[in-house]
């Protein structure tokens, strides 16, 4: 136990003093924190002294994180704005010395012709080229006049044939993106008719069922109303794979607050049309109603006992 401090024999009080004991310190004699300070910690009004474009400012401590969190924002943008800046630049960059090596080249294919085509990034004998074109017009000039307006005439023919080819070509198509616009409008009118949204999704499933049914004779052998009736249950099937194991909440998630008030609206409808169908159509004129009559404690135990007699 500790020991007593004792005041002097004159009667005055003497001051409060620190005892120890064995190495130990009275936590009355000696506060760990001082009220001034511990009001401050409390208080949260802790100031911190910055410098804001040259000017010192104190703020709070909240104050100061929030003022940390918009610079750090502000700098992402900035680094991202200037990411952006940098990559249109070096795009910019790229289609000016794409536009300087065309001009070169061409400037060099007019001046000098024969060194551009005797690069070997294009890999051409050049010599042998040049060989062979002065052996073709060598042989053409010994022809006599008959084997020159045969050869002619077969170079018409098969210039004619490749526009011709080329031609058809564009034709075909053009003609097929012509059928695929018709088909796409046929198939979105089709989907709206029957009351299916006529999305990208919802038109390529259905022009699926169309190519699919084409397989074998070339053209479609299902009807527009087949090909809804295909598209509808290919979307059910869909919808039950990806909302079929979903709770109420989560259906609700996904829908939306607005459709499934729809299908309650719904389900209710369909409640007070099958209640009214299975209600017998009776004029309340033509019902005949009797007084209600009260029974008696002895009436009722007649009645029991007769019912019982009759059953025995």
């Amino acid at each position: 136990m500790s020991e007593s401090v004792a005041s002097e024999s004159t009667g005055q009080e003497s001051a409060p003093a620190t005892v120890e004991t064995e190495g130990r310190v009275d936590a009355e004699t000696l506060p760990l924190f001082s009220d001034e300070g511990f009001n401050d910690v409390a208080s949260g009004d802790d100031l911190h002294s910055i410098k804001v474009s040259g000017e010192d400012k104190k703020v709070p401590y909240d104050e100061l994180i929030v003022m940390a969190q918009k610079g750090e924002a502000a700098d992402q943008k900035f680094r991202d704005s200037a990411a952006v800046t940098k990559e249109r630049d070096q795009y910019k960059s790229e289609v000016e010395e794409l536009r300087r090596n065309t001009e070169s080249l061409l400037q060099q294919l007019k001046s000098d012709p024969f060194s551009v085509l005797k690069h070997q990034s294009l890999g051409l004998d050049v010599d042998q080229i040049l060989y062979d074109k002065m052996n073709e017009k060598m042989e053409y000039e010994e022809m006599d006049e008959f084997e020159r307006e045969n050869l002619d005439l077969r170079r018409r023919v098969e210039t004619y044939e490749t526009q011709e080819k080329e031609a058809k070509q564009k034709r075909d198509q053009t003609e097929s993106r012509t059928r695929q616009d018709q088909y796409a409008r046929n198939i979105t009118a089709a989907l709206q008719e029957a009351g299916i949204a006529a999305t990208p999704d919802t038109v390529r499933i259905a022009a699926g069922h169309l190519y699919r049914s084409a397989e074998e004779t070339g053209s479609p052998t299902i009807t527009w109303r087949q090909m809804v009736d295909q598209t509808k249950g290919s979307l059910k099937e869909e919808a039950r794979k990806v909302y079929g194991g979903l709770t109420p909440d989560q259906l609700t998630e996904y829908l939306g607050d607005e459709a499934v008030a729809r299908i309650r609206k719904a389900d209710i409808q369909k409640v007070r049309n099958n209640f009214n169908l299975n209600q017998p159509d009776i004029n309340p004129e033509q019902v005949k109603r009797t007084p209600k009559t009260q029974m008696s404690k002895t009436e009722f135990r007649d009645r029991m006992n007769k019912i019982k007699q009759s059953l025995a």
